[in-house]
């Protein structure tokens, strides 16, 4: 497992609740079909060329992969919410040396829907798993 983070900043609430109209009365998000967006991590496909086989350990070097954020998407670079890095979990244990920093591009051209397109790149040199 990936998992990413954003620097931290002031956390505003949302509300359960929208207001379609000025005079109208609150209505549920659950028939608006609100949405939950969360970061998307896709690696690179690994060669046995890059998979070290120890008495004790396995050891991949180069993993590589991107990040896609519809938040990130709709917000400009910089604004907070670019992916700072990425951590790698094995069977949910962290793995040291697997906190690379993401650089941020455009990914394609702006759209309606994703008016800041954004994709994050990462390169972890070496990731080190325990045989069991």
């Amino acid at each position: 497992m990936i998992s990413t983070r954003r620097p931290r900043q002031s956390e505003a609430a949302l509300s359960p609740v929208a207001v379609p109209h000025a005079d109208a009365k609150p209505v549920p998000t659950q028939f608006i079909g609100v949405s939950d967006p969360r970061p998307t991590v896709v690696l690179d496909p690994v060669d046995s060329s890059q998979i070290i086989i120890g008495e004790s350990t396995a050891t991949v070097i180069g993993l590589r992969g991107c990040v896609f954020d519809p938040i990130a998407d709709n917000i400009p670079r910089g604004g907070g919410a670019d992916i700072a890095s990425v951590k790698v979990y094995v069977d949910g244990e962290y793995v040291e040396g697997g906190d690379p920093p993401v650089s941020a591009f455009d990914d394609n051209a702006p759209s309606f829907w994703r008016q800041h397109p954004y994709q994050g790149q990462f390169v972890i040199p070496e990731v080190e798993i325990e045989n069991r």
